[in-house]
């Protein structure tokens, strides 16, 4: 799930440090290809973080607008309030993805 204030953008990964990101896409060899480029490069972290993408992240979209920089450990503020905004979303929607047993039986459901 994911929430913006126009500015902020707050994501919100119930799976992190759960599930392993398929090799590619379709046959994409873009992931091997991006594991091959030196420690620290861009292309890399991204990719790397998207195999196994953090609880949290928050991007600033106006210094950041392709989503680079996962500010979540640096500005609390910012990282509390879209987290309470998200819950009000998830409750005032009765949001089934709030609630973890669920979340389980859907990842069931797709790894079969």
């Amino acid at each position: 799930r994911a929430i913006t204030d126009g500015r902020w953008k707050l994501i919100h990964n119930p799976d992190a440090g759960r599930r392993e990101a398929p090799i590619g896409i379709d046959g994409d060899p873009a992931p091997r290809l991006a594991a091959a480029r030196p420690e620290g490069d861009p292309v890399r972290v991204l990719f790397e973080r998207s195999a196994d993408p953090p609880e949290w992240e928050l991007y600033d979209l106006d210094a950041d607008p392709g989503e680079w920089a996962n500010l979540a450990g640096e500005r609390p503020a910012e990282l509390a309030r879209l987290r309470a905004a998200l819950a009000a979303w998830q409750a005032e929607t009765d949001d089934p993805f709030a609630d973890e047993a669920f979340r389980r039986t859907v990842g069931r459901e797709v790894a079969n």
